[in-house]
């Protein structure tokens, strides 16, 4: 690529180019390919200080030890997150500001309030007349696969989709429950149907509100995402994805 972008550069510039026929041509290319290979030759990678190399260590285990305690499953994510952040923050590797700042992003505060209205939304029954009524007793695993998944990509694309699936996996067992379905058959399209619906808009996975903030933070004002900017490819990916699942399914 670099080199490509080399010549592109230096084909742009007449004075660089010859007079002399094929010959001047093959010695153009000659020229500015070796000159290319020469300024972009690698070079030795600096040595790390002693002070860097403890701080790479550190870090290393500290990853390990988290990711060991998510396999184990033995104490909570949020727990085992926060005790990560904490022995950098206790090791120096970052500062206490650095720390705490993700807490202060507008995107995550935007995920706790989607959590609060997915609680209020399960707790009040609101969503299991409306998904009554949309699932109704279709006669075939497919059937069933599609009637789910449809809307729950719909209210995903709206919703956080994690808070979503937690209010349907209740609603999906005994509605399995009801058909005589094997459950595995509509809680994996579950999953991923509120997945794909939730890369249709902006808020519809905390994903893209973390990334989005991010975007903002580094690069304020430069660019403007709107609610349904990712629809142009979300939605076909949606579209490509549960069809998937409907033709390939039943083979598992």
């Amino acid at each position: 690529v670099v080199v490509s972008t080399t010549l592109i550069a230096t084909m742009s510039d007449p004075s660089s180019w010859t007079a002399d026929g094929g010959d001047g041509h093959e010695h153009y290319y000659l020229r500015h390919l070796q000159e290319a290979n020469n300024t972009n030759a690698p070079t030795s990678s600096p040595t790390p200080q002693p002070g860097e190399l403890w701080q790479m260590i550190y870090v290393g285990v500290v990853l390990l030890v988290m990711f060991a305690l998510l396999i184990s499953d033995k104490i909570g994510a949020d727990m085992v997150m926060l005790a990560a952040l904490t022995a950098c923050m206790a090791g120096q590797i970052i500062t206490v500001q650095q720390g705490v700042a993700g807490f202060a992003n507008v995107a995550v505060l935007t995920v706790m309030i989607l959590f609060v209205v997915a609680a209020g939304i399960q707790l009040t029954g609101g969503l299991d007349w409306y998904m009554a009524k949309l699932l109704g007793r279709p006669n075939s695993v497919q059937g069933a696969q599609l009637r789910l998944m449809i809307p729950i990509a719909f209210i995903s694309a709206f919703l956080n989709n994690t808070p979503v699936v937690v209010v349907m996996i209740p609603i999906v067992q005994k509605w399995c429950r009801t058909l005589s379905m094997p459950v595995g058959q509509l809680l994996v399209p579950l999953s991923f149907a509120s997945i794909l619906g939730g890369t249709c808009t902006l808020i519809g996975t905390s994903t893209n509100l973390v990334v989005y903030g991010l975007l903002q933070d580094t690069y304020p004002g430069v660019y403007d995402i709107g609610l349904f900017s990712l629809g142009q490819y979300g939605v076909p990916i949606a579209f490509v994805g549960m069809t998937y699942i409907l033709v390939f399914a039943p083979c598992t």
